[in-house]
Parts: C-alpha cells; structure tokens; sequence
C-alpha cells in the first residue's frame, strides 16, 4: 500500500485541486526581494538559488512601532516565507529557493494554491 496525495490532502489538510504552485527560477531575486520587502539581500544571502532563512529571520524579526500598512505586509511576507522554509527548505534549513517567495506577492491568491 502506498500513500497517495489524497491520504496526504486528508491528514494535513491542504487542498489538493487547487492552483499548481510553478512559476519562473531564473528571475533576479534581488529587484524581486526589493519590490516585496522593500530591502535587498547581500549577494551571500542569495546563492545556491535559495535565500538565507537566519538572513530573513534577522532583518524581519521586530516589527518597527508605527508600522505602515505597506510595512506589515513586507514583515508578514518575510514570516510566511520562514514558515514555507520549514515545510520546503534544504536539507540543512538554512535555505529556501526564492521562487517561492514570488508566489506571496499578492495575499488575495495565496490561499489558491494546493
């Protein structure tokens, strides 16, 4: 017997007919990081295609008093991004790819994908 993505659907209750999560990897992720975030990355927090969890935890871990709502959207982006690093990352967690990031851009779609 074997597990099939509808025991998974069932257990960990995701949607599973859904938006496909896919999109381009070949972007340049620090105008995308720019655009969301408001911030660039340093080159070293970028390589290997994935994006330094600790890098995103230290930048984004308070949120400044008075924030705006453009500031709370780039601090909730950066939290979601940890959360996905945790189901998604590399072997070591230390990494997720950036494509990822992309799909938080608009939070009215976020909800879509399986």
């Amino acid at each position: 017997m074997s597990v099939t993505l509808q025991d998974i659907a069932i257990i960990i209750g995701l949607p599973i007919d859904e938006n496909a999560v896919c999109g381009p990897t070949n972007l340049d992720w620090g105008i995308v990081f720019q655009n969301l975030l408001g911030v660039t990355s340093p080159a070293i927090t970028l390589e290997y295609g994935g994006l330094k969890i600790t890098w995103v935890r230290n930048t984004f871990s308070n949120l400044p008093d008075g924030a705006n709502d453009v500031t709370i959207q780039q601090y909730a982006k950066a939290y979601m991004f940890q959360v996905l690093a945790l189901l998604f990352g590399n072997k070591s967690q230390s990494r997720l790819h950036c494509c990822f990031f992309q799909l938080l851009a608009d939070f009215g779609v976020v909800g879509e994908y399986s």
